[in-house]
């Protein structure tokens, strides 16, 4: 019997000093949590971009899109004019940049891409380390040898543009969600870590091309998503930008290839026409009720005279030239950039 009453006694005790111990961890955490929760708030992340609103620095982003959207050109295109000291897409100039590029697919058909680049974008014979190509293939097995491979080139350049994303799959499979979580987190830790800037080229599955292959596991580990159809690209996820970018682009023959060349489809258009485009696209979604449009555009014109009849002429111009759709549902009309 008394062991029984000193086994209870004791039990009791150990629950009192628990039942205090938390006691004072509430009590810390209702005198600190203001405290704490405005500090964690105050947080500002500067986001450095790359490419303005379209690539962001020191993370994975992929460029995807079915064969025959060329790319591969868009790809060499960015990285060679980076590397280059050629602003490209409003992207700062600098000194030193680096690009490697993986040439896992078809490797030989860049040289002469490479060539026409040149012809358009001349540089100095010093010039040529800058860009430069890799085309011994690896897989992103987990392998401490493959990782290290990755590793070391990720730390020697600051934009690594990998072409295409399933050479370095650890069987080449890219429908497997697993193996895709696991690969574009490894590419995500060494962006970060090393201070380098991946693109990666992809492809739709073949049943679908306004997927990627394996994308939930793709979408969730990456900061961006470029969808690439002829003539334009898309973002179809930007985590700390704006989604649905879009950079319309053509495609000029030069020394036996193409080059890409970035268009401005919009230069042309007057103040009202760009205006509306402008306000469609700051709205949620990119769409916008008749009513909200028609106040925010005379809010912009004040002083116009005849606003609504400049309205209405530069929202039927825009829908009839393929820039804005127009949607009537119940008795409602609302506007959509039309992509």
């Amino acid at each position: 019997m008394e062991e029984e009453h000193s086994d209870f006694l004791t039990r009791i005790k150990l629950q009192e000093a628990e039942d205090k111990k938390q006691e004072e961890l509430d009590e810390w955490y209702e005198g600190n949590s203001t405290e704490v929760n405005e500090k964690y708030f105050e947080r500002t992340y500067n986001i450095d971009w790359l490419i303005p609103e379209l690539i962001e620095r020191n993370t994975v982003c992929v460029l995807y899109g079915q064969k025959g959207t060329h790319k591969s050109f868009i790809a060499l295109h960015l990285g060679y004019l980076l590397a280059n000291e050629y602003s490209v897409l409003g992207s700062n100039v600098e000194t030193n940049f680096c690009t490697q590029y993986l040439r896992l697919e078809n490797p030989t058909q860049h040289d002469i891409r490479l060539q026409a680049l040149k012809t358009k974008f001349p540089i100095g014979d010093e010039d040529y380390w800058k860009f430069n190509f890799f085309n011994s293939s690896f897989r992103l097995d987990g392998t401490q040898e493959n990782l290290d491979k990755i590793d070391v080139i990720t730390n020697r350049c600051d934009l690594l543009i990998i072409d295409t994303l399933s050479y370095i799959y650890p069987d080449g499979d890219e429908t497997k969600g697993h193996i895709a979580r696991k690969v574009m987190h490894e590419l995500s830790v060494l962006a970060e870590k090393n201070k380098c800037t991946i693109l990666a080229i992809h492809h739709p599955p073949e049943s679908d091309n306004n997927k990627l292959r394996g994308s939930s596991e793709i979408a969730n580990a990456t900061n961006t998503i470029i969808k690439n159809e002829k003539g334009k690209l898309k973002t179809t996820k930007q985590r700390n930008g704006i989604e649905g970018k879009v950079v319309h682009y053509e495609m000029l023959p030069v020394e036996n290839s193409l080059v890409v060349n970035f268009t401005n489809p919009r230069k042309s258009l007057n103040q009202y026409r760009k205006a509306v485009l402008e306000i469609v696209e700051a709205s949620e979604n990119q769409k916008i009720s008749n009513k909200e449009l028609t106040s925010k555009f005379v809010e912009r014109f004040p002083d116009t005279k005849s606003i609504y009849e400049v309205l209405d002429r530069a929202r039927k111009k825009n829908i009839t030239d393929g820039f804005l759709k127009c949607d009537e549902k119940d008795e409602k009309i609302t506007y959509k950039i039309n992509e």
